[in-house]
This record gives structure tokens, C-alpha cells and sequence, in this order.
């Protein structure tokens, strides 16, 4: 399972958000926030639902959808 980095920075820079904001909307370091947005590491399912919350929508919505070969 991988998370939709794009949408989130869509999302982050529509709202004009730095880096440091949003990790802070999503009550995560700003650390962890860059790690997820770079691909170091995958975030938990908890991680995930609070970036949602953040961003006002369903978890589900950040999961990239696998492409069936």
C-alpha cells in the first residue's frame, strides 16, 4: 500500500502551506512529514488518517489505487 504523495502536496500547496505547517496540522514532525513526502518511509495507517483529518477528507482517498496487470 502506498500513500498519494502528490495529492497531499497538492493540497499543501493550493493552501499555501510550508512543510513545517502541515507536518504541524497533521500533528507529526516536520522530520517524519519530509521522510513520507521523499518516499523514505511508508507513514502508518494512524499517520494516514491524520494527514486526512488535515486535509478534510477520507483516508482511503490518499491510497494510491494498485494498477491490475
Amino acid at each position: 500500500m502506498e500513500i498519494n504523495i502528490a495529492k497531499i502536496e497538492e493540497f499543501r500547496k493550493k493552501k499555501r502551506l510550508p512543510m513545517y505547517r502541515m507536518a504541524a496540522m497533521c500533528g507529526i514532525p516536520a522530520s517524519t512529514y519530509h521522510y513520507i513526502m521523499t518516499g523514505k518511509t511508508q507513514p502508518r495507517m494512524s499517520t494516514i488518517a491524520n494527514i486526512a483529518k488535515a486535509m478534510k477528507c477520507e483516508p482511503i482517498k490518499l491510497i494510491k489505487k494498485e494498477v491490475s496487470k
